[in-house]
């Protein structure tokens, strides 16, 4: 699952994943705002990925600088919700791949 996948990163994530033979649940900021935690986690529940990657950045360098705020809010705060969901993605893959040895 891509979260960030209009941007230039996230489209080459997405075609990158797709060209290796994964399938790719991609999502762009109108698709899924991270801001929004609990649609994060509704999203995750539903498509069960097994990774989360995250492309999503306010990337608008004179924005940025005029609202520190949100360009904090987006690109730290929000990321840290998304690591939070990925890891617990990766504490379930790792805990069923335990219970199965």
């Amino acid at each position: 699952m891509v979260t960030g996948a209009a941007g230039m990163l996230g489209r080459a994530v997405v075609a990158h994943c797709k060209a290796m033979g994964e399938t790719v649940v991609a999502f762009d900021h109108q698709g899924l705002d991270i801001a929004d935690e609990f649609r994060l986690n509704l999203a995750v529940e539903r498509e069960s990925p097994d990774a989360l990657i995250n492309c999503a950045a306010w990337t608008d360098v004179d924005g940025c600088e005029v609202d520190a705020e949100r360009a904090r809010t987006v690109n730290a705060l929000l990321r840290r919700n998304h690591q939070r969901r990925a890891d617990s993605i990766a504490d379930e893959r790792i805990g069923a791949r335990a219970e199965r040895h």
